[in-house]
């Protein structure tokens, strides 16, 4: 254990390829959010968020400059919300989206979460407790640590292609580039077998991640909503089990100071509408899911 503890602490700060993409994305929405004043409409969540928004239409529709911040779910609920603590302004609207497992949140699990903050930003590892960096510490696969070990030797200069990455987000911050017709074999397949969403349980430490940002929003002013992501329509999500935790993750949100827009019923959406994952909209179910949005939040807007 002291020399993996070693090995972890030697890495720890050094970028690694895999993280690149979204530590471009994040300085990309950053930056746009610095040419921007408040009051401003930020959309906070994963990748759900990035495929899922005309934050331009929306602008349009309610004369509020709007801000696409998603970038990953697996970069876990607490550093999604930490991380937009870091942009938010005195007046600003802001607008959480979480993914279905976020609701199931019980600390450093997924490799994307580990690998990004272990190496792009080290100073959230280190503002957490002790017995929360030891969670990192005995979370992180061995080939990451590997990964680590080896880029703390070596520089990676290559920029992000593909889909994933700043080059195909506009000045907005959403996706661009994922018109139906623009889907691969890969996508095709990927969303062909792609798995639904688990129905799970909402954890405490989930519940207390909502809270503590939701007392930080009160603190500075920023209006704050909880809307359900849109996802690819699966018979799990018509069980009983299904609607007990929606109808749960509405009295979640009330009871921890979100107003929550409309109902996740009304998001799944039909398999036409998705680029590459359950979650992940193309351009036609973006605008759906974007006119549906807005004629939930521009009501409330209105009487503000």
């Amino acid at each position: 254990m002291t020399l993996w503890t070693a090995a972890f602490f030697l890495q720890i700060g050094t970028p690694t390829p895999s993280s690149q993409w979204i530590a471009d994305v994040y300085r990309a929405k950053e930056e746009a959010l610095k040419k921007s004043t408040p009051p401003r409409i930020i959309l906070i969540g994963g990748s759900g968020t990035l495929f899922g928004f005309d934050s331009d239409r929306i602008r349009e529709d309610t004369g509020i400059t709007t801000i696409n911040f998603g970038t990953h779910a697996g970069l876990g609920l607490d550093y999604l919300l930490y991380r937009a603590k870091r942009v938010l302004r005195p007046g600003d609207i802001a607008v959480v989206v979480p993914e279905y497992a976020h609701f199931s949140y019980t600390g450093p699990k997924e490799e994307t979460q580990i690998d990004f903050i272990v190496s792009r930003d080290p100073d959230y590892f280190f503002e957490k407790p002790w017995t929360e960096k030891i969670r990192y510490i005995s979370a992180m696969p061995l080939m990451r640590l590997m990964k680590g070990v080896f880029h703390k030797f070596r520089k990676n200069s290559s920029a992000p292609k593909g889909l994933y990455g700043a080059h195909n987000i506009n000045k907005w911050g959403d996706q661009i580039n994922i018109r139906e017709e623009q889907r691969t074999e890969s996508d095709l397949l990927r969303l062909s077998t792609a798995k639904p969403a688990v129905i799970g349980t909402i954890t405490p430490e989930s519940k207390k991640i909502f809270n503590d940002f939701a007392s930080f929003a009160k603190s500075l002013n920023v209006r704050l909503y909880m809307a359900p992501p849109a996802i690819l329509d699966h018979q799990n999500y018509h069980s009983k089990k299904a609607e007990d935790f929606f109808s749960d993750i509405r009295k979640t949100a009330k009871e921890t100071g979100y107003i929550y827009l409309g109902r996740a019923e009304d998001f799944i959406m039909p398999k036409n509408m998705f680029f590459n994952t359950i979650y992940h909209l193309n351009r036609s179910g973006i605008e759906e899911r974007t006119a549906r949005f807005i004629a939930l939040l521009k009501p409330h807007l209105e009487r503000n």
